[in-house]
């Protein structure tokens, strides 16, 4: 739980101190926490950190990386484990 904290406290302060960040620094901070909370999104899906449904997609729901919907990516996730 402390992670997803960290992560998203990271986003929002770089977020809202991007113009005193130097470019170089805020393009390896940002593409390192989309990326670090892409994982924890994909940990929410298989019901950690919890193994509460509700409280781990409320963890994961927030896409920082404004690519794909978290329902969506859960779906699409959950299918790609389901046997055939």
């Amino acid at each position: 739980m402390a992670i997803a904290v960290l992560i998203y406290a990271s986003w929002i302060a770089l977020t809202a101190f991007h113009a005193q960040v130097p470019l170089p620094v805020l393009v390896v901070l940002g593409g390192w926490l989309v990326a670090w909370q892409g994982s924890l999104q994909h940990e929410t899906i298989h019901g950690h950190p919890t193994g509460v449904g509700r409280i781990d997609s409320a963890i994961g729901f927030a896409p920082l990386s404004l690519w794909l919907p978290y329902r969506l990516y859960r779906r699409s996730h959950l299918a790609h484990h389901a046997p055939r």
